[in-house]
């Protein structure tokens, strides 16, 4: 018996070099573990923008085919977060701009500000800058004269806010009878 022990149970416990050993492993694990967990994440609010762009389009030529009148999906990136509107047109104003509309909503709610509109791959009418349109006719084709501008076909383009990764997201309004589709990745940069 050890002279120097005053209880007769063994000792129990962890010796410095075990738990160090255990905190060394639950950080390389954890370096391992985060970036991929963050790019997962990512990824699904990506998607979760994609879709809902589309359902924005799709929403405004719905209408515009139940209305039978003009109807415009429009976007817009303030620079801190992605804003959607769909929005009657009023028949008076050819013209008109989405910088007229009034029903503004954050595209994902509090997710909308981690993704922005790639502006070098979106190519939807915009007008003025950072403000996109498609404009759905009565019969939900696209809009074919838009104040003598070109047909409105081409695409909304979305990535992650302030990250220089190449994970795109996209929604084509693909032909003049107001087709969309959706595509990632490098098929968006076409």
């Amino acid at each position: 018996m050890n002279k120097y022990c005053l209880s007769k149970q063994p000792v129990a416990g962890f010796t410095l070099l075990e738990l160090a050993t255990t905190v060394f492993l639950v950080g390389i694990v954890s370096a391992i573990a985060v970036p991929s967990f963050t790019g997962l994440i990512n990824r699904q609010r990506l998607n979760n923008a994609q879709e809902q762009v589309f359902i924005v389009m799709r929403n405004a030529q719905s209408s515009a085919k139940r209305e039978r009148r003009t109807w415009a999906a429009c976007f817009r990136d303030d620079g801190s977060k992605i804003l959607s509107s769909v929005t009657r047109l009023p028949e008076s104003n050819p013209t008109w701009a989405c910088t007229s509309a009034t029903n503004w909503r954050p595209l994902l709610g509090a997710d909308s500000k981690h993704i922005a509109i790639n502006s070098t791959y979106t190519t939807l009418r915009q007008t003025p800058a950072n403000y996109y349109r498609a404009r759905f006719k009565f019969d939900g084709t696209l809009e074919t004269t838009d104040g003598g501008a070109a047909v409105q076909k081409g695409k909304v383009t979305l990535n992650i806010r302030n990250e220089t990764n190449n994970i795109k997201r996209c929604v084509f309004v693909s032909t003049l009878l107001g087709a969309l589709r959706t595509d990632e990745d490098s098929k968006c940069t076409i």
